[in-house]
């Protein structure tokens, strides 16, 4: 008797393993997918006015490149969105001559503006303020030299010739192209 039931023990477990029930094969649930958190944008720099709108003037040192009595005078015209540079000259050809006028020793005192101008958009990355020409799409840059926080100067980067500010000069609008 006393192997009968060891051998109706032995049975079950033998039948269990290869008799039992087969379990159903279940598809595992997707994974569960984290929601990634959305990267905050980057604060937004506040634009400030570097030059408040209004035009600054500056003139090419007479120091750089143009000896003192060069008739010739670069004028940069810069605000926040736009700038022009431009050739002032005396006139020189008889056609010129209404333009000009003359002290009594024959000085020349006016300038006429010659149309060699040129328009660009204003860009200022990293104390470098960057003008690209609207026609030709090329960027002339210009190192910005402050003094007590003040812009005083503007250096040509390739050039190094140096503008100075000249706060007595009047405005006078871009030529219209």
């Amino acid at each position: 008797m006393k192997t009968a039931k060891i051998l109706f023990l032995l049975f079950i477990a033998i039948s269990s393993f290869s008799f039992g029930q087969k379990k159903k094969k279940t598809i595992p649930p997707p994974p569960i997918l984290k929601k990634e958190k959305k990267i905050p944008p980057p604060p937004v720099k506040k634009f400030e006015n570097t030059f408040n709108h209004d035009f600054f003037i500056w003139r090419l040192d007479k120091d750089t490149i143009l000896p003192a009595e060069s008739p010739y005078e670069i004028v940069l015209q810069v605000n926040d969105y736009s700038a022009f540079l431009r050739v002032n000259s005396y006139p020189e050809t008889v056609s010129h001559q209404a333009n000009r006028d003359t002290a009594d020793d024959g000085r020349i005192i006016a300038r006429t503006m010659l149309t060699q101008s040129s328009n660009y958009d204003v860009e200022i990355k990293n104390n470098i303020l960057e003008l690209r020409d609207r026609k030709t799409n090329q960027v002339k840059q210009f190192k910005i030299i402050k003094k007590n926080n003040k812009i005083i100067q503007l250096q040509d980067v390739d050039s190094k010739l140096i503008y100075n500010k000249d706060d007595d000069y009047t405005y006078s609008p871009p030529p219209s192209i």
